[in-house]
C-alpha cells in the first residue's frame, strides 16, 4: 500500500511505504489528547488534574493571540509537535512582533532520519525539520519578525540545520541561603556533592554561610528612602505606570528582551496556574522605579525554595532596587524558603544589578556546577531586525523567567 504525506504548506507530496500517511498541519480543536500523550513525559504539569487549564493558559490564552502550533500525525496519532508563543520583543528602542519557540517533541520511534522507513527514495527525511519549516512559514505570513528559544543540547544541531541562528548565552547564577539545614537537603550543589565529593559539603556550606547566609535574616531589612514606596504591583491601577517604566528602561538600555507590559505581566506571572508569582515594585514621585518577580517551588521532603525570576530597574534609581529586593526576600523568607536562587546572562544590565544582589546576601555559584551557558536559537525575518545586534549575546537581557513557559 502506497500512501502520501498530506502537506498543506506547499512543499509537495512525499511517498510513504509504511502504512498510513504522515500529515503535517496546524493544531485543530480536539488535538489536545494526542498532544498530551506526546508531551506529558516531558512536562510534569500535564499530568496534573488541571492539565487542560494549564495548557490552554500557556498555548491559547496569551495576550498577543493564540500560539502557532504545528503537529505531525501518523495513523491518527500525534507523533510530533512544535509551537510558538506570540510575544512582543524589544530590540533597542524598537518593538517587534515575536514569539518563543516552545514544546518541540517527536515521539521516540519517529526521531532522526526516517527516510529508510517512509521515503526510501530520499536520502533524508526528518519530522522535526518539517515542523520547523512549517512554523517558520506560518509565523512569517502572520508578520512575525523574530522567533527565539532555548533548546536542550540534543536539539540544537537540528534546529540550526533547519534555519535557526545560534549563540551561547553566558549565565551568572547566584543563590541566597536562608536555611542552611534545608538547603543542604535540597539544593543541586549539595545533592551533587555525594560519594567522592562528600567532604566538600562542609566547606561549601561554610562558604555560603560566610558569603551570603552569615547575616541574620533580620539584617535584610529595607533601608527605605524617604518618599520611596514599596508594594505589590496592582494590575489595574499600574497599567500606565508599567508602560512608562518599561519604556524608560528600554530607552536607556540598548538590549534585546521581552517587553514587560501589563498584559504580559498579568498573563505570564499573575495568572500563571502552574507556578504562582508575586511582583514587587518601588514607586517614587508617582513613577515605578524598579520591579522584581519571584516564585516559590516545592522540593522533595516538603522543602520550599524561591526563585527571583525577573529584575528590572531604572539606571539612576538603582538604590531603589535594594528596597525592592529586600521586600521580596522578606516575603520569600516568611514563606519558609530554604534559599533563593536567580540567574541572568552576561550583560551591562547584570553588571549593574550584581552589586545589589550581593548587598542582599546573594553569592555566585561556581560555573563548574552548572556549565558555561545557555543555548539560544533565533530566527529573524526580513531586514527590520539588526542582525549584528542579535549576534552578540551580551546584547540580550535574559532572566530566569523567559527560559520555560511554566517557570
Amino acid at each position: 500500500m502506497v500512501d502520501y504525506i498530506c502537506n498543506p504548506f506547499g512543499k509537495g507530496d512525499e511517498r510513504l511505504e509504511n502504512g498510513g500517511s504522515i500529515e503535517f498541519r496546524e493544531y485543530s480543536a480536539g488535538d489536545e489528547a494526542g498532544i498530551f500523550s506526546l508531551m506529558e513525559q516531558h512536562w510534569a504539569y500535564l499530568k496534573d488534574k488541571d492539565a487542560i487549564r494549564s495548557w490552554r493558559w500557556l498555548y491559547r490564552e496569551g495576550p498577543y493571540g493564540e500560539s502557532i502550533i504545528v503537529v505531525a500525525v501518523h495513523m491518527s496519532r500525534v507523533v510530533g509537535h512544535y509551537a510558538m508563543l506570540p510575544m512582543k520583543f524589544c530590540i533597542g528602542d524598537r518593538e517587534v512582533p515575536a514569539g518563543k519557540a516552545e514544546g518541540s517533541v517527536i515521539r521516540e520511534e519517529y526521531r532522526g532520519n526516517i527516510a529508510d522507513r517512509f521515503c526510501p527514495e530520499k536520502k533524508e527525511f526528518r519530522i522535526f525539520g518539517n515542523l520547523i519549516a512549517d512554523l517558520f512559514k506560518i509565523a512569517e505570513d502572520k508578520g512575525t519578525v523574530l522567533i527565539w528559544g532555548f533548546p536542550n543540547s540534543a536539539a540544537v544541531k537540528r534546529q540550526v540545520a533547519a534555519g535557526y541562528d545560534h549563540s551561547c548565552i553566558a549565565l551568572n547564577r547566584m543563590v541566597l541561603p536562608l536555611r542552611m539545614k534545608e538547603m543542604r537537603q535540597s539544593h543541586p550543589i549539595f545533592l551533587r556533592l555525594k560519594g567522592y565529593y562528600s567532604p566538600m559539603k562542609y566547606p561549601a556550606g561554610a562558604y555560603l554561610r560566610m558569603r551570603g547566609g552569615g547575616r541574620s535574616r533580620r539584617d535584610r531589612r529595607e533601608h527605605n528612602d524617604s518618599g520611596v514606596q514599596v508594594r505589590h504591583l496592582d494590575p489595574i491601577m499600574d497599567r500606565d505606570k508599567i508602560a512608562i517604566f518599561f519604556k524608560e528602561f528600554m530607552n536607556e538600555n540598548n538590549v534585546v528582551t521581552v517587553k514587560r507590559d501589563m498584559d504580559y505581566l498579568r498573563w505570564r506571572f499573575l495568572s500563571n496556574p502552574v507556578v504562582p508569582h508575586q511582583i514587587t515594585v518601588t514607586e517614587s514621585e508617582d513613577k515605578i522605579t524598579s520591579m522584581t518577580v519571584f516564585s516559590l517551588k516545592s522540593m522533595k521532603g516538603g522543602i520550599v525554595a524561591g526563585n527571583l525570576v525577573d529584575v528590572v530597574a531604572i539606571k539612576d534609581k538603582m538604590h531603589h532596587l535594594d528596597i525592592c529586593l529586600a521586600s521580596s526576600i522578606r516575603d520569600i523568607d516568611e514563606a519558609g524558603a530554604a534559599y533563593v536562587e536567580t540567574w541572568m546572562n552576561d550583560s551591562d544590565i547584570f553588571d549593574r544589578i550584581r552589586p545589589h544582589l550581593r548587598k542582599q546576601g546573594f553569592v555566585p555559584i561556581p560555573r563548574r556546577f552548572y556549565g558555561q551557558g545557555l543555548d539560544l536559537i533565533y530566527k529573524s525575518f526580513g531586514p527590520s531586525t539588526d542582525a549584528e545586534m542579535l549576534k552578540n549575546p551580551r546584547n540580550w537581557y535574559i532572566t530566569m523567567a523567559f527560559t520555560e513557559g511554566t517557570s
